[in-house]
């Protein structure tokens, strides 16, 4: 007799740690499923994460958050940086947290979404950021901008606002 909960989290999609999605236990390598995957993220207003782009949502378990951070361009303006789904925005330095003081995180998507940049990316960033005390900030153009211990409330996606007034 098989347990059909084993057989659901056999099939089940997953994000990880890392930013690697698998398919139960084997990691999807098809580049271009990758990249459909990365741009057709969404939360639900449950905060369940589903893929859309398909007749029905799909669903996926997030180990740790949705979006990282691939790549870094500081400019005058601030830190442009590029997500897994190949976007490109300006950071939000007011978004910024650490978590287990090892990984470094943001919120993205006009504060719908979390992001952890990626070791490159992270050790990019450490290059501005100083303790101050037992804290530490991010210094851009002479301006210290702190780093929280936590994560900031996410708003509500756009898609769901809706269906919350109801």
């Amino acid at each position: 007799m098989t347990d059909n909960k084993n057989n659901r989290n056999a099939e089940q999609i997953r994000l990880t740690t890392e930013g690697h999605w698998y398919h139960g236990d084997y990691p999807i390598l098809h580049e271009r499923t990758i990249q459909f995957f990365n741009r057709n993220i969404n939360r639900d207003a449950q905060g369940k994460y589903f893929l859309s782009g398909e007749d029905k949502p799909i669903f996926f378990t997030v180990e740790d958050t949705p979006f990282f951070i691939i790549k870094i361009e500081k400019t005058i303006a601030g830190f442009l940086i590029t997500l897994n789904d190949d976007t490109i925005e300006l950071l939000n330095l007011s978004t910024l947290w650490t978590k287990n003081q090892n990984s470094l995180y943001c919120v993205v998507k006009g504060g719908q979404f979390k992001a952890k940049f990626l070791r490159t990316t992270y050790n990019e960033m450490a290059q501005s950021i100083e303790q101050n005390g037992k804290k530490f900030v991010l210094v851009f153009q002479n301006k210290k901008y702190p780093i929280a211990d936590k994560a900031p409330d996410l708003k509500v996606p756009e898609i769901h606002k809706n269906e919350i007034s109801k």
